[in-house]
């Protein structure tokens, strides 16, 4: 009886240790560390950046991201060199060209209602999503039917775990000319097309508006005081 004691003092420190910790590292102690950034005239002077204003378009598409769960299969953080090798991944750590790709700082999310760190990383990370794609006609197919978009690997025969978003989307029927916002897929009854709702277009917005790669100042260092200057000598007595 008292070695089933032990054993289940033993499961129930494991499994605190296994919660508490990721929950110390990953929620509280971030939570004191960023807590209090904001952006402010005197932090510009000294030398820290902070990014421009998003869209009102954007910060409504941030909760259309939320809401449909984009956070469980994606993620917005730019990995240090140390854990992993996002940086040097095409167009993940920004425009490569430019020579503007590097790690996530905290004041990128500066703005943000939350910090879309993301729950697993099975897609692409989408810290600069919008440097690598801005056109909004695939950007709408990829979110409407990404199997179309996505094709299988050769011989790997797996399609993409993505799932379509058509209710983000309607059918309405062709009046006058085909609109300029159609969702161009196969499969779409003569007549009708599929157009975004306002919340594809928010969402596409916000994606869009993903650009981590901004260049950043340095924090100025403050030089040391100037070592005071040595008293005259006395004179010598006569």
């Amino acid at each position: 009886m008292k070695t089933e004691r032990c054993e289940l003092c033993r499961l129930l420190t494991r499994l605190a240790l296994a919660f508490a910790v990721p929950w110390l590292l990953l929620v509280l102690l971030p939570y004191f560390r960023l807590s209090g950034i904001e952006p402010s005239r005197e932090a510009a002077l000294a030398g820290q950046d902070y990014g421009p204003a998003r869209a009102i378009s954007a910060s409504a598409g941030e909760k259309v991201y939320a809401r449909e769960g984009c956070a469980f299969c994606h993620t917005q953080m730019v990995r240090p060199t140390f854990l992993g090798s996002d940086v040097w991944r095409p167009g993940w750590g920004g425009d490569v060209a430019a020579n503007r790709s590097r790690e996530t700082r905290p004041e990128d999310y500066l703005g943000e209602t939350y910090a879309h760190l993301g729950y697993l990383r099975v897609g692409p990370d989408l810290s600069n999503f919008g440097a690598r794609l801005h056109d909004r006609a695939a950007i709408h197919k990829m979110i409407y039917a990404p199997s179309a978009v996505f094709q299988p690997m050769e011989n790997a025969g797996e399609q993409t775990v993505m799932p379509a978003s058509k209710h983000l989307y309607q059918l309405k029927p062709v009046v006058g000319q085909p609109s300029d916002n159609r969702v161009d897929v196969e499969g779409v009854e003569p007549g009708f097309e599929i157009l975004p709702s306002a919340d594809a277009e928010a969402l596409v917005d916000y994606l869009i508006s993903r650009r981590k790669d901004r260049l950043v100042t340095a924090p100025k260092e403050e030089s040391a005081p100037a070592a005071p200057a040595p008293a005259p000598a006395a004179a010598p007595a006569k």
